[in-house]
């Protein structure tokens, strides 16, 4: 039970962390890189592959997901970590969704630093960032047990290669890791 609920939980950031790939080569105007092109120590900061769009299309995933959540919960259709009469589905939405793009942001930003090539893997951390981003921003809305972060850390890198290599064989990825 506490795998499911710790997964129903950390979907607006699981949704966050898919929806960049998800809108990949839409809305152009959008795709400009979060670190605008800008330099440190000779190398990107972050690289093309981390845009603005991304973000926004990531955080709204999140939000639009979290509202789905407060509607099944207020409908007692499904339970619910989160007290929705006490955290708006918002602030739930911004936070995992901000999480797991900061977690992915943050691991770019030392995978520049160590000269791996975008698309190129770096095993564990292209598996396990996002996750970490989420555990850390759920602090905002909920103290997570240590069978959440222990359910998240094992489950989160399984769900990011099988979604990665569903979307390769999609066409929706051009790297399978």
């Amino acid at each position: 039970m506490v795998i499911l609920q710790t997964l129903y939980f950390a979907l607006p950031g699981l949704i966050a962390n898919m929806m960049p790939v998800v809108v990949r080569g839409k809305f152009r105007s959008l795709d400009v890189p979060v670190d605008f092109n800008k330099k440190l120590g000779g190398k990107r900061i972050f690289g093309n592959h981390k845009t603005i769009r991304g973000f926004i299309f990531g955080v709204g995933g999140a939000i639009v997901m979290a509202f789905i959540q407060m509607l099944l919960a207020s409908g007692g259709l499904v339970p619910s970590i989160v007290d929705f009469s006490q955290v708006n589905f918002v602030v739930v939405g911004s936070a995992l969704g901000f999480g797991a793009l900061f977690g992915d942001l943050f691991r770019s930003f030392f995978k520049r630093r160590a000269n791996v090539k975008p698309g190129e893997k770096w095993v564990p951390w292209d598996q396990i960032d996002y996750i970490i981003g989420i555990i850390l921003f759920s602090y905002i809305i909920i103290t997570p047990s240590f069978g959440m972060i222990l359910t998240l850390l094992i489950i989160g890198p399984i769900l990011h290669v099988t979604s990665t290599r569903i979307a390769y064989a999609l066409k929706i990825r051009k790297e399978k890791w």
